[in-house]
Formats: structure tokens, C-alpha cells, sequence
């Protein structure tokens, strides 16, 4: 029977090789199975002033042109699609790790926005919508992406 040095050396062990794993576990990256049109979200800011709300989304690699952005209630939409530049027949891929493809963002508003005065400045791979806050009541529209403010 083993003495209770050598089980607690063997248990100091198993916790060892347990930490170890799931040390590579937190740095590994598991593909994402996803079932929709939609194949990567972009990551998205919220804060408000004193006037109006702001949401930054990170977009990296999106062409502005393709983007849509629209307004409905209290919902801010965010729609486009970010496309490989570098993917071609004759290329031997070694690692893929930049998503690609069509994208649908939708961010809860924390309040009314007005109807008027709703600008959105595309630049650096990053999405600005800056939106007054208004008074209650339903808005639709959509929101032109300005070269400046």
C-alpha cells in the first residue's frame, strides 16, 4: 500500500498535468460552428454624453461603401460584409484566423433617439454613429455614412 507521501506527490502530479492542460485549453482557439448567414459579429461600443448616444463598431477590412446602417425605434442595425483579400486558387492556406463574410449587428439603443441629426463616420476600419438623444416615440430611417462630422 502506497504511503501517504507518495499518493500526495501522485495527487501533486495529476494537479500539475490537469493545470497544464487546461492552461492549453485557455489558449487554444475551437472553431465556431455557426448555422446562420451571418459568420462573425463585429465588437461593439456603447456610451452616451450629456446629448447623445455613440456606438463604435470595430471593422476592420470592411469596405464602407457595403455597409449599411439603419435606425428602427431603438435599434441601431448594422449590416455588410467583410470579404478575403488574399484567398485565391493556387494558394496553400496554413493557418485562417481572420473571419470573413456577411455580418448583421444589432445594438439596443439605452433610450429615444431624435429623428434629426443622426451622423455615422466610417474611418480606420472602425464605425462611429453618434445619435442624438430625442424624445419618445417610434424612428425609422436610414443613416448615410459621412466622409467627416
Amino acid at each position: 500500500m502506497p504511503s501517504f507521501e507518495e499518493e500526495f506527490r501522485e495527487l501533486e502530479q495529476l494537479q500539475e498535468r490537469m493545470r497544464r492542460f487546461l492552461d492549453h485549453l485557455s489558449r487554444a482557439r475551437f472553431p465556431q460552428v455557426q448555422f446562420t448567414l451571418t459568420t462573425w459579429t463585429p465588437a461593439v461600443d456603447v456610451y452616451e454624453t450629456a446629448e447623445e448616444y455613440v456606438v463604435v463598431v470595430e471593422l476592420p477590412g470592411v469596405d464602407p461603401k457595403g455597409l449599411t446602417v439603419s435606425l428602427e425605434d431603438h435599434e441601431l442595425r448594422v449590416r455588410g460584409e467583410k470579404t478575403s483579400t488574399h484567398r485565391s486558387s493556387g494558394v496553400r492556406t496554413h493557418r485562417l484566423e481572420i473571419a470573413t463574410g456577411p455580418f448583421e449587428r444589432t445594438v439596443r439603443l439605452p433610450g429615444p433617439v431624435a429623428s434629426e441629426g443622426v451622423r455615422a463616420h466610417y474611418n480606420r476600419g472602425v464605425l462611429e454613429v453618434r445619435l442624438p438623444k430625442g424624445q419618445s416615440g417610434p424612428v425609422t430611417q436610414r443613416v448615410e455614412i459621412l466622409d467627416d462630422f
